[in-house]
């Protein structure tokens, strides 16, 4: 065999990346953020991420803070409120049978 022979090799297949895919990727990339969220050191969540973090409701997330079952809320603004993780976990704690 000669040199050229083994320069030349066989062009690679193309990869077909559809909108399925892409979409499948999107929402791969937005779960691993969700979950890297929980992980952080001592982050202030929103409602709406400590209901996802907890498996719980939006609505029922709201309520259980309203009824003042839930963890230490933070309030962020006038009309903003969050929870430290740290909160999270206490409370989670508290809550083991």
């Amino acid at each position: 065999m000669s040199l050229l022979e083994h320069a030349a090799a066989p062009p690679r297949a193309k990869r077909s990346y559809n909108r399925k895919q892409a979409q499948r990727t999107r929402r791969r990339t937005a779960r691993i953020r969700e979950q890297s969220v929980l992980h952080a050191v001592d982050r202030v969540l929103t409602i709406k991420m400590w209901a996802l973090a907890n498996s719980l409701s939006f609505s029922t997330a709201r309520r259980i803070i309203a009824e003042g079952n839930g963890p230490k809320v933070v309030r962020l603004s006038e009309r903003r409120i969050g929870i430290r993780e740290s909160d999270n976990r206490a409370w989670q704690d508290a809550r083991v049978r």
